[in-house]
């Protein structure tokens, strides 16, 4: 550490005395040494900021000027810093004097271009690329600043005369003030559409800085200088500092590097002094996606949010945000926009981004990755969120028809049997309950009578049956949201115990209320080659029944699907219901039991809405996409099984599996793609 304070007192005193101790050398801008990065990095690195100042600050380095009366001064470029003299008469005009940011000595001086003798001479300035601004009675005066020249003056129509302190910001337009009066901001090209800002205190420069802040050289009664912080755009007063080692009053300041604030004290002698300012880092970043959800419907047109948080303590404007949607490697969606802000300290703000994003087929994965891109930001590590999204059929409401065909509950599900239910793909595609499984997974069927609803539920991933493999039902009956204080409300434990099938009903309370026997039915098995249940619970007055209308009825409703071994859950519903809610009915969908009968073409699939099949049709049937098929007539016997080994189109011709032509009637097909399989009615003709 003592030769770390010893490296940065010779650092400081070698610039000062060279600062002090060079003489004037009047050439051109073309010899000047460059400032590097490196050097600059290298400076900031040494010094160890204040801690104890309401605004840390340290005196980097002073110039002392050759007059006796300077007013504005501004960074020219990274090299260059131009400051402006008054001019009394024409043995001492008004002029420029130019010096090295490198070496802090004079390199150059003109007479400033446009100024009368015997006047005042620019109040202030501030540079843009290779353009000045300068401040002059109520004009303010564009200098290109490489050849010196006047290239148009304009009155912005303030009513400040002079404009006394003057600041570029990037929004493409001036700040000026007068002392005492109204800060105005205007666009330096017309219209110029000024608007003013009540003045909290006597400036006489101003300037903008990259991290958000208008700064403000201070006119104060005692000859000390003093520096105020203000928020951009709104210009809050922020903090004030009182600069004992400036012994003058206020010049102009103006911003070098976002860092160091040049601020001219007229004291004796006049000086430049360049005091280095200590910002807190700048840190925001994306803590949540809040659109699109982890899972959303196939088709629909989706506008991008992002939750960002400002994690520093002081407000941050300008926030460039980031939205990028990959499907299988490849960019689909790419936004940038800027957040205007500002932010206020430790404070959130929500980000939407626009065209809106349309989601494509289901089944589809998407990475959605959303990052702030502030440049001067301090901690990368919290800029970026991201999360996985899948397309698939979200609906939290349920309705389920009247029965056509009462089924036979043998763990073996039919076409026949079921193509008058309800169909519903209920997989755990967030991964609720532990790994995100994909559509096609676990799909659900449900249908009821006056005595019964009958479930089944297909798990295609589980090809064998494992003792604790199940399914459980969650039914809230008189839909209050609220289990029944009586143990009449609860679930239905479907489950292979000790490789029976067996049926458990609990009551749903403070702890578990069971019963063994007398509470619905179930039966499960491989037969089509992977894990299928199949069940019913009575309707009627028992506490293991269901208490509910047998016409029609509503009730909340959860279920989910398990296989073992592992505890593999293969299918949730609701299914963005988080799963630590699994007996909070609060949190169920909805079961619409309708009265009515729903035909085969209106049952909703979410594991084929898009395939369509022609009804009636004529042979052959062709489609797409699909790598089986099936064929059942109407007593339930498979007639003619498809498969699709060329991955191209599938056809069948309307014969049986001996090629024999069918007759025209009522057929069940049994589709199966790589989303998972779907039933689907349709009539032949000949």
């Amino acid at each position: 550490m003592e030769s770390m304070l010893s490296l940065i007192g010779i650092i400081v005193c070698s610039v000062l005395a060279f600062a002090g101790n060079s003489s004037p050398v009047l050439n051109t801008t073309a010899d000047i040494p460059q400032i590097t990065d490196t050097q600059i990095e290298i400076r900031e690195k040494l010094i160890e900021p204040p801690l104890t100042l309401a605004i840390p600050y340290s005196i980097e380095w002073r110039i002392s000027l050759p007059d006796t009366y300077h007013v504005g001064l501004t960074p020219v470029g990274d090299t260059l810093l131009w400051v402006s003299e008054g001019g009394f008469s024409s043995a001492d005009p008004a002029e420029i004097y130019v010096y090295n940011l490198r070496t802090l000595a004079l390199v150059d001086s003109f007479n400033q271009p446009g100024v009368p003798v015997n006047n005042w001479g620019w109040r202030d300035m501030t540079s843009r690329g290779d353009t000045v601004f300068a401040s002059y009675d109520a004009n303010i005066r564009v200098i290109h600043w490489p050849t010196r020249t006047v290239v148009r003056s304009f009155a912005p129509g303030t009513g400040l005369n002079p404009h006394r302190a003057l600041a570029w910001n990037p929004g493409d337009s001036l700040y000026s003030a007068n002392f005492a009066s109204a800060i105005w901001q205007f666009y330096k090209t017309t219209p110029y559409g000024a608007r003013s800002v009540a003045n909290i205190d006597t400036s006489y420069g101003l300037s903008y800085d990259a991290n958000g802040f208008v700064w403000m050289s201070v006119q104060t009664g005692a000859n000390q200088g003093k520096i105020a912080k203000f928020s951009y755009p709104g210009l809050v007063k922020l903090d004030q500092q009182n600069i004992p080692e400036i012994t003058g009053i206020a010049g102009g300041c103006e911003m070098w590097r976002d860092t160091f604030l040049l601020y001219l004290n007229q004291g004796t002698p006049d000086e430049v002094v360049c005091i280095r300012l200590y910002f807190p880092p700048n840190d925001v970043g994306v803590v949540a996606i809040r659109a699109p959800a982890r899972a959303v419907n196939p088709g629909s047109a989706i506008a991008p949010v992002a939750r960002i948080r400002n994690f520093s303590p002081t407000p941050i404007s300008n926030i460039p945000v980031h939205c990028w949607i990959d499907s299988a490697g490849v960019r689909i969606y790419n936004q940038t926009l800027t957040y205007p802000g500002p932010v206020p300290g430790s404070d959130t703000a929500l980000v939407t981004f626009t065209p809106n994003w349309t989601v494509g087929p289901v089944g589809v994965t998407y990475q959605i990755k959303m990052f702030t891109n502030l440049a001067n930001d301090g901690n990368r590590a919290n800029d970026t969120t991201s999360q996985a999204t899948v397309s698939f059929n979200i609906k939290d409401t349920l309705t389920v028809p009247w029965r056509q065909v009462t089924p036979t509950i043998d763990g073996n599900i039919q076409p026949p049997e079921w193509a008058d239910a309800l169909v519903w793909d209920i997989s755990d595609v967030l991964g609720q309950n532990g790994v995100p499984r994909p559509p096609g997974s676990a799909i659900f069927y449900c249908k009821h009578d006056s005595q019964y609803v009958y479930y089944a539920v297909a798990m295609p991933p589980a090809s064998a049956k494992t003792d604790n493999d199940q399914i459980g039902i969650y039914v809230d009956e008189n839909y209050d949201r609220a289990w029944a204080g009586d143990s009449s409300e609860g679930n239905h434990w479907f489950a292979v115990v000790n490789n029976v099938d067996s049926t458990i009903y609990r009551a749903l309370l403070s702890g578990w209320i069971r019963w063994a026997s007398g509470n619905g039915f179930c039966r499960s098995s491989t037969v089509s080659g992977h894990m299928q249940f199949e069940a019913w619970v009575q309707k009627g007055g028992l506490k293991w029944n269901y208490t509910i209308s047998p016409s029609a009825d509503t009730v909340a409703f959860y279920i989910y699907a398990l296989d073992q071994p592992g505890d593999v859950y293969y299918g949730m519903w609701p299914t963005t219901m988080p799963a630590a809610q699994w007996n909070n009915p609060q949190y169920y969908g909805t079961l619409i039991l309708s009265p009515y009968v729903v035909s085969v073409e209106e049952v909703k699939s979410s594991v084929l809405n898009e395939l369509k099949i022609p009804n009636p049709f004529r042979a052959p049937l062709i489609l797409e996409k699909v790598s089986k098929l099936e064929v059942y007539d109407v007593l339930g016997k498979r007639v003619n099984m498809i498969e699709n080994t060329k991955k191209g189109k599938l056809t069948w011709n309307g014969r049986d599996r001996n090629g024999e032509t069918l007759p025209a009637g009522v057929y069940f097909l049994k589709i199966e793609t790589e989303q998972g399989t779907v039933t689907k009615k349709a009539v032949l003709l000949r």
